[in-house]
């Protein structure tokens, strides 16, 4: 017997196939003194968060900051989020975050890009 899907989340996302780069707090680094700055690859987004694939684990309850780059709009978002969900796959970590204090152009942008109806990344 299959249950129905039911969604949870309180906004709708839309697939974003692109690279982010993502900061880690001090406590991932052997330098306490340096923030360590990876890559790592959106697979949606949101008004409340985003998925993405990481190369390393990252627990739930670490706050990360991200850039997300708007190509056609000529913006980078740089955005808090806190991790909510992490999960080992076979592409690597599946990360979900769930934003916090996001200002008023990345709520513009957001909307935007899960609005429209074709690519506006």
């Amino acid at each position: 017997m299959t249950w129905p899907l039911v969604e949870r989340r309180a906004f709708p996302r839309r697939n974003l196939r692109i690279k982010i780069q993502i900061e880690l707090p001090k406590s991932f680094t052997e330098n306490p003194v340096t923030q360590l700055r990876r890559y790592a690859f959106a697979r949606n987004i949101g008004l409340g968060g985003m998925l993405i694939i990481s190369s390393i684990s990252i627990p739930p309850g670490i706050q990360v900051r991200v850039w997300i780059p708007f190509y056609k709009q000529g913006q980078t978002l740089e955005l808090t989020g806190v991790v909510t969900r992490s999960v080992r796959t076979m592409l690597g970590h599946e990360v979900a975050l769930q934003f916090v204090n996001m200002n008023s152009l990345a709520e513009s942008l957001i909307a935007q890009y899960v609005g429209a109806e074709q690519d506006v990344v």
